[in-house]
């Protein structure tokens, strides 16, 4: 094949390193799985490089709730703010290279969001660190990761970075990587175009070439999908992943000044209840989302764009029932201002924060969440006072 790298050797020998195809897509997916320093972490962000640890490879991905793997992703990674990175590879004389891999991941995105809680990915996380090495600490691999210095308190930590994964999969943070070691200019322009156009999806393809002589590949990594557009907005955004009380509430003030009262009162009241207050990663949304625990999914989440947005399809038991989703979703749609779709409990549906500036709204909406709570704790053993 034309085109190489050279190298000069011992005895000013110069050594041409030629282009050479990838003699399976198993090799590359290989070379992923065991090399994830190829994924450019340093080029997709050169201010805090990328670091990576593998989720799964061939991870089983299903379309509906609590249903078997309908597909398989290539590769898994989570990044060191909690981003899960979905990687699928391609070998260029795949014809699917052109058009069909990007409907595919973007149905693997899709998905993902909806049906693929933080639990069960964590599980394959620390399952596929096991199956590497039977010794292998999940949690030490997660503090490396985190690059936490020795006398950091590690386990909550590590706790905390899983939140965030969960926060980013409930939310719909992901990046999405393709991986080839070659793309046609129509699929490098379809993913600029849409790595532009997709605030909260980071869309880029990783060319990775492999150049062989002497014995030995080089392999030579090249991202394709940051156009400046891209890279300002989404730079910007890197800075603001995480938002707090203090951001949170000025982007309240600012947009809706009308509900800072009472999203500060159902703030403070979730803290006096003992229920788990997270604040989301939006690049401009802001979110409050109210958990029974650090670790849990959320139930709702209270928007600076003036929404309450509802999270039932992935709640844990005994919500993980359809009958009980039901009972729940019923329950809000019973408050008055709440128009809330019959299949509530198997959607992501919204309400506006506004309606419960009413005194009598707002307790029936508290009364609610209490229910959840005491329902939640009741099924998982805890003390629920009651």
């Amino acid at each position: 094949m034309p085109g190489g790298i050279f190298m000069i050797g011992d005895g000013d020998k110069l050594i041409q390193f030629t282009d050479e195809l990838y003699p399976s897509e198993d090799v590359l997916q290989t070379y992923v799985e065991h090399y994830p320093d190829l994924l450019a972490g340093d080029l997709i962000d050169a201010e805090s490089p990328r670091r990576w640890v593998l989720v799964q490879r061939e991870s089983p991905l299903a379309r509906e709730a609590g249903g078997g793997a309908w597909w398989s992703i290539d590769h898994v990674f989570l990044d060191q703010d909690g981003i899960p990175t979905l990687v699928e590879v391609k070998r260029s004389s795949d014809t699917r290279i052109r058009r069909e891999v990007i409907g595919q991941m973007m149905e693997y995105a899709a998905h993902a969001v909806v049906y693929w809680p933080v639990e069960k990915m964590r599980a394959q996380f620390e399952s596929t660190c096991r199956a590497n090495d039977a010794e292998a600490d999940p949690v030490r691999q997660v503090a490396e990761l985190l690059d936490l210095p020795a006398d950091a308190a590690i386990p909550e930590e590590v706790e905390g970075y899983w939140a965030r994964v969960g926060e980013n999969l409930e939310q719909g943070h992901l990046r999405l990587l393709f991986v080839a070691d070659s793309f046609p200019p129509e699929t490098k322009r379809i993913i600029e175009f849409l790595n532009e156009k997709m605030n909260d999806v980071e869309v880029l393809a990783v060319e990775i070439k492999q150049f062989t002589g002497d014995g030995r590949p080089i392999l030579v990594p090249r991202l394709y999908g940051q156009s400046e557009v891209a890279q300002d907005r989404k730079g910007r955004a890197r800075g603001n992943r995480v938002w707090d009380e203090t951001r949170y509430f000025e982007r309240l003030q600012a947009e809706h000044p009308e509900l800072v009262e009472t999203v500060r009162r159902v703030y403070q009241w979730a803290q006096t209840e003992g229920l788990t207050t997270t604040w989301g990663t939006g690049v401009e949304t802001g979110s409050l989302s109210l958990r029974t625990g650090s670790g849990d999914p959320r139930l709702l989440s209270l928007l600076t764009d003036g929404r309450i947005e509802f999270a039932i399809p992935n709640l844990k038991e005994p919500f993980a029932q359809v009958e009980a989703r039901r009972e729940l979703a019923a329950r809000f749609a019973a408050i008055p201002g709440f128009s809330l779709p019959s299949d509530a409990h198997a959607r992501y549906p919204s309400a506006s924060l506004a309606v419960l500036i009413d005194e009598d709204v707002l307790q029936q909406f508290l009364s609610v969440v209490t229910w959840w709570a005491h329902e939640t704790r009741a099924a998982s053993g805890e003390n629920t006072g009651g």
